[in-house]
């Protein structure tokens, strides 16, 4: 995950961690109430450096562990091997000089729009899923999805499977215009409100 990638989920910036160099000092007046915050500060610093150092050489380790090392060696300092280099850029190397997506896979993307859903796995797995193959088509196949074959393709996947027949006609007598990614999402969303109330009923 980089850095822009980390902030837009969880709002923050990301600082590493850095050494928080020696114990801190204590003025002749300093009172105990600030010894101890200034100390207690000082060890979480230490622990968050520590965990962060240890959860880099895990995941550098464990990428070491399944990647041949020719193709890190640009990484590979003579001196102090990959110390100096960060997981993260591990990664980003591997995806930019080595990782290809094959034909097969790329085809493959794209049948996940097509491929069976339930509604008893919930409406929002079928929108992350799509989601996860447009993701994967822009960047990584370089082939964005077009909104409208996305639309085709899980309608389709509906009728196939006999889902939501009145929503599907509904949904084939809009206007055109009126034929969005956003349109679809509400009205099969609304479309899965009216299952589940009637799944409700007939139970009662």
């Amino acid at each position: 995950m980089t850095p822009e990638e980390y902030k837009k989920l969880t709002c923050m910036e990301f600082d590493v961690p850095l050494h928080p160099g020696n114990k801190p000092t204590h003025g002749t007046n300093a009172m105990a109430p600030q010894i101890m915050e200034n100390n207690c500060q000082f060890k979480m610093d230490m622990i968050e450096y520590k965990l962060y150092r240890e959860v880099q050489a895990s995941i550098k380790a464990q990428i070491l562990a399944v990647i041949n090392p020719k193709y890190l060696a640009n990484l590979d300092e003579a001196t102090m091997g990959f110390a100096q280099v960060t997981a993260l850029e591990m990664l980003q190397h591997l995806k930019l000089k080595h990782a290809k997506v094959t034909n097969c896979e790329a085809t493959d993307n794209i049948a996940l729009l097509s491929a069976a859903w339930r509604p008893d796995e919930g409406i929002e797995t079928l929108w992350n899923r799509i989601e996860q193959v447009q993701r994967f088509a822009k960047d990584e196949v370089k082939d964005p999805v077009s909104e409208y074959n996305i639309i085709r393709l899980t309608l389709q996947m509906f009728q196939t499977n006999n889902l939501f027949p009145t929503e599907c006609n509904e949904w084939i007598k809009k206007d055109e215009l009126d034929q969005d990614w956003a349109t679809f999402e509400t009205h099969f969303k609304n479309a899965m409100k009216v299952e589940l109330n009637n799944i409700t009923a007939q139970r009662a």
